[in-house]
C-alpha cells in the first residue's frame, strides 16, 4: 500500500511500524507527537482498496482535511489514483464544505520511485482526461 496505516501511527505514537493493507478503518483522538502544542486531532486511516472506499465517502461531512497518501514507487496505480482524486474534487460534500485536500507522495526516497513531478503531471493527465469526458 501507500503506507497510510504506518503515517497513521507515525503520527500517533512516533513510531515505525510495518503494516500490511488495512482491511478495516482506524480512528483514534490524539495529538501529533513531535510536534509542540499539537492540537487533539480525530484522525481517520481509511483502506484505500477500491471495495473499502465507500466509507471513506460516508465521512466527508465530518472531515476538516484529507490527506491522500500517493505512493511513490507504484505507476501503475496512478490513473486509479487519479479517478479517486477527481472523485473526491468533484463530491458535492467536499465542494460545499471547502474541504482542504493535502496530497502527499510516499516512498520517495526509493530509487524506483517516480518524481513528484512526474506523479503530479501523470496526475493533471489523466484527471484531465475524466473532466473532458464526463
Amino acid at each position: 500500500g501507500a503506507g497510510k496505516t504506518a503515517l497513521f501511527f507515525r503520527m500517533r505514537d512516533d513510531v515505525e511500524v510495518q503494516s500490511v493493507s488495512s482491511l478495516k478503518t482506524v480512528r483514534d483522538k490524539f495529538t501529533i507527537k513531535g510536534i509542540e502544542n499539537s492540537p487533539v486531532l480525530d484522525v481517520i486511516d481509511c483502506p484505500g482498496h477500491q471495495r473499502m472506499r465507500g466509507r471513506a465517502t460516508e465521512l466527508l461531512n465530518d472531515a476538516k482535511c484529507i490527506i491522500y497518501l500517493v505512493d511513490s514507487e507504484d505507476k501503475p496505480r496512478l490513473k486509479d489514483v487519479a479517478e479517486h482524486l477527481y472523485e473526491l474534487f468533484t463530491n458535492p460534500q467536499v465542494l460545499e464544505l471547502h474541504t482542504p485536500i493535502l496530497l502527499a507522495l510516499n516512498k520517495t526516497d526509493l530509487t524506483t520511485a517516480r518524481t513528484d513531478k512526474f506523479i503530479v503531471d501523470e496526475l493533471d493527465r489523466e484527471i484531465e482526461i475524466m473532466r473532458n469526458s464526463r
